[in-house]
């Protein structure tokens, strides 16, 4: 997935974006930045079921992008 670093008509930038990092049992890395490897998203499954993102979704660009990333995390919470 990719999403808005720079100036644009479509949607604000992402500046700078949190890194996060899994830390309690059940918690798990979804998706990583690449220029650097850190957790961009991460997922916890146990009691609950939660996901967060280190950027806003919004930013994401394209919307085939979106769509897939939303329907990858509801599929989570499904099962």
């Amino acid at each position: 997935y990719t999403y808005y670093q720079d100036l644009n008509p479509e949607s604000y930038v992402v500046e700078s974006p949190d890194a996060l990092e899994p830390a309690a049992q059940g918690a798990f890395t979804i998706l990583r930045y690449s220029e650097n490897n850190l957790s961009a998203g991460i997922a916890y499954k146990g009691n609950y079921k939660t996901c967060v993102l280190g950027f806003p979704f919004e930013a994401i660009r394209t919307v085939t992008e979106r769509e897939l990333l939303m329907k990858a995390i509801l599929t989570f919470f499904e099962h």
